[in-house]
């Protein structure tokens, strides 16, 4: 069976015509707030004292009861580790479209500061640290959960718009 199309009027003078009008329209948009920033400055802070914490620590008694002592922080390796998960978490968090991860990074960051201040000396030793520690989570999760939360979101939209003529005489039929 073969169907065959009558050919509308309109689409034979478009054909025929030697050149054709282009339409382009281009929209960006990006947001930025202050929890963003905040998010990464605590990721920057958490992943590089975590990573000077695992340099002066070694990996040769991994877990230890070793400590170091990194920007008046008291590190073992499984504080290293948390340092460094809260700072890719913190980061991924900056990158991330909305605040979801951003406030949950904040409320992890404040929970684990409560229970280190909390209980310390209830821990083993390997999971040794200070009250500073603590409170430095407390102060940054604290910080980011409430930008998170109150901060209003600036939104920027640019959209562009291309009209030009293009000649195209392939399309002849």
């Amino acid at each position: 069976m073969d169907v065959r199309r009558t050919p509308d009027p309109a689409d034979e003078r478009m054909m025929t015509t030697d050149s054709m009008a282009e339409d382009r329209q281009t929209e960006r948009r990006w947001s930025m707030d202050a929890s963003d920033v905040l998010s990464l400055l605590a990721g920057v802070f958490y992943l590089v004292i975590g990573i000077i914490a695992f340099i002066n620590l070694g990996f040769d008694d991994f877990p230890a009861e070793a400590t170091t002592l990194v920007a008046g922080l008291e590190h073992t390796h499984i504080w290293a580790i948390v340092s460094v998960v809260l700072g890719l978490l913190f980061l991924g968090a900056a990158g991330s479209w909305g605040r979801g991860l951003t406030t949950f990074a904040g409320a992890l960051s404040l929970v684990i500061g409560i229970v280190v201040v909390a209980a310390r000396d209830e821990f083993d030793p390997v999971l040794a640290t200070n009250d500073a520690y603590g409170w430095v989570a407390i102060a940054i999760g604290a910080v980011v959960l409430l930008a998170a939360i109150a901060v209003p979101t600036v939104e920027h939209h640019r959209r562009d718009r291309m009209v030009g003529r293009r000649h195209d005489r392939a399309i002849h039929a």
